[in-house]
């Protein structure tokens, strides 16, 4: 395989399209392939093409959301040819909370969410199912899970805000979920908040690797029945 070029549309829909557009009105080599790291992206791809009447150019994209212009629906409408789809944890997040809160021994400390390759063979097999929630855990009492969320920049995350609530619900799990908006710092605050609360559990989607033991050594009052994940 060759890479031809490589282009920066910062998850955007719009962006890629027009750049795709230049790329292609001035290049020599047309590529076989244009693979786009998400599915708006890819939609912009795709709607690029479409505008110059090019159909031989296969689109990947990737995330494979259930919603509209999402990778599933794009496969299943042939705009695209792949999608994988990245499972969001959503799910998982809030099972293992409860699980943490059981004192189950059996927890492992890695749990690896497999992606999933998504084309217009298999498409009808995840249209629609994918975020079902099965498994349901009985609790003694109704856990509090505040969970501190980085932002909203994809359609992935999105996604994965959607499965945290809709998980959360079906495990009767009082979900206080604040979103970060990107801000590191609000995302520290929003979680030394949650320590004031004295919620059971917290969960987060870190907007850095570096700051959770500042936050958590920043306040006094993180002590158990506080469990951070």
């Amino acid at each position: 395989m060759r890479i031809v070029n490589t282009l920066v549309a910062n998850w955007q829909r719009d962006k890629a399209e027009d750049k795709i557009k230049a790329l292609l009105k001035t290049s020599i080599d047309q590529p076989d392939l244009i693979y786009a790291h998400n599915d708006a992206m890819a939609l912009g791809v795709y709607k690029a093409l479409d505008s110059l009447d090019i159909d031989d150019i296969k689109i990947i994209g990737s995330d494979g959301v259930d919603k509209p212009n999402g990778g599933l629906r794009l496969v299943n409408q042939k705009k695209i040819d792949t999608t994988f789809i990245t499972p969001t944890g959503g799910k998982q997040a809030v099972q293992y909370a409860i699980r943490i809160l059981a004192e189950d021994s059996e927890i492992p400390k890695k749990i690896i969410l497999r992606n999933h390759e998504v084309t217009s063979q298999n498409v009808k097999d995840f249209y629609l199912k994918r975020n079902e929630l099965t498994d349901h855990l009985d609790t003694d009492g109704k856990v509090t899970l505040g969970f501190a969320q980085v932002g909203n920049e994809s359609a992935w995350r999105t996604a994965n805000t959607d499965s945290i609530i809709k998980a959360a619900d079906h495990e009767n799990v009082d979900l206080q979920l604040k979103n970060a908006n990107n801000n590191q710092k609000k995302q520290i605050a929003i979680i030394r908040e949650f320590i004031k609360q004295k919620v059971d559990v917290i969960a987060f989607s870190p907007h850095g690797r570096t700051w959770l033991g500042r936050s958590i050594t920043g306040s006094k009052k993180c002590r158990d029945p506080c469990h951070i994940i």
